[in-house]
């Protein structure tokens, strides 16, 4: 199978551990051919390559298309490239990973709104917003807005960029436009600190109070002791 790029969209901070540990699950159980960071440069890190472009716009769903945009126009990058955050991790060793969305997106709308007692965040106005604009196209309404990696086609992303030019998550329009199917399947999310990696999950993502102090983020630093290609060496 053909190694892929992976890119990162990457926050200003020079400290990331997330990604430390994110990097690490890769190198040892994720074939890739080249990490491209976008945005930032954490110190210790170093990407194979390295696109330090500004983050603009007015929130981040703006800057992350942005940033998107860009990526998706660098004949660099692999045709098909792994787009990460920097709190997804690899627990076992996987070729690839297959498309995963959680039901539909009118589906999530209300299992927010019922755990906040019936009160809309902006969170699930966006939601609406993207679930209004799919079906305005006659497109599916399935939530690909899920904590695990996502294989995206340059070409078909900027088609997407394209016709939805305003609209947020970005995941679930790409993946109903280009109707690309997967696997229904739970988020692997983990936002509170007394949870635990479930036994034999081959993907998890973190919050950043989860990955600091929750037992989540304890077990990851225990399974990835070993520096990645990706660190700088001391030694």
């Amino acid at each position: 199978m053909e190694k892929l790029d992976i890119v990162y969209f990457v926050k200003p901070d020079l400290v990331n551990s997330e990604l430390v540990y994110s990097l690490r699950s890769v190198d040892r159980n994720f074939p890739c051919r080249n990490v491209w960071f976008y945005g930032g440069q954490p110190i210790d890190l170093i990407p194979d390559f390295r696109a330090p472009i500004i983050q603009k716009g007015e929130n981040r769903y703006e800057k992350v298309r942005n940033m998107l945009r860009q990526a998706c126009k660098n004949d660099e990058l692999t045709e098909d490239f792994w787009l990460f955050n920097d709190d997804f991790f690899i627990l076992t060793p996987m070729e690839e990973v297959p498309p995963w969305y959680q039901g539909t997106l009118p589906q999530r709308i209300r299992q927010i709104e019922t755990r906040r007692g019936g009160r809309k965040s902006g969170y699930t106005q966006q939601l609406r917003r993207t679930t209004a604009a799919l079906q305005a196209e006659g497109l599916g309404i399935l939530n690909y807005a899920v904590h695990v990696p996502m294989k995206i086609n340059r070409a078909k992303m900027l088609q997407t960029l394209q016709t939805f030019p305003d609209v947020p998550m970005f995941r679930a329009l790409y993946g109903n436009h280009h109707n690309i199917g997967g696997i229904n399947h739970p988020d692997v999310k983990i936002f509170t600190p007394e949870v635990s990696i479930e036994a034999g999950a081959q993907l998890v993502s973190t919050s950043d109070s989860s990955f600091v102090n929750g037992l989540v983020g304890k077990q990851i630093r225990e399974r990835f002791p070993e520096k990645s290609r990706w660190e700088a060496r001391t030694e």
